[in-house]
């Protein structure tokens, strides 16, 4: 079966992560949890709110695994908020338009979050570094640049 098969049976837009530590590295981004734990806080303003979901995600029936869950719980809260507080709205007219057709603002805000929020890595524009970009250090998590200068 075609991936595309697989997505056109989601009943909603699926957001695809893939690759985590390269956004967090190259564009300074966090990785899913971090990214959920972010969007629970603007839900609930305290810094337990995830685990509020964490721990609520544990008690249901998780058949795609505990993020997908998790993220389930933070989209139905948030865009329940998202529809009756306007001033946790960071969209503009474009995003708007989207939620105006039936997107879920909790997926639009993700999507304009990562917009607005990542750095490029600029080291990666130069020739030859691309390639260089993946060779770290894992134990200390330090990049190493090979080639000569």
């Amino acid at each position: 079966m075609k991936l595309e098969n697989v997505i056109e049976r989601f009943n909603t837009t699926p957001i695809l992560f893939v690759g985590s530590g390269i956004t967090r590295r190259y564009y300074d981004l966090p990785d899913w949890e971090g990214l959920l734990d972010h969007f629970a806080q603007i839900i609930k303003d305290d810094e337990f709110a995830y685990n509020f979901y964490k721990t609520k995600s544990q008690t249901t029936e998780c058949k795609a695994g505990l993020l997908p869950k998790i993220a389930e719980l933070i989209q139905q809260d948030y865009d329940l908020k998202w529809f009756s507080e306007p001033d946790i709205r960071t969209v503009g007219d474009e995003g708007i338009a989207v939620i105006k057709q039936g997107v879920s603002p909790f997926k639009v805000e993700v999507a304009h979050y990562i917009d607005d929020n990542r750095v490029a890595d600029r080291a990666l524009h130069k020739p030859g570094k691309l390639r260089n970009a993946f060779n770290y250090d894992r134990d200390s998590d330090e990049k190493h640049d090979f080639t000569d200068e």
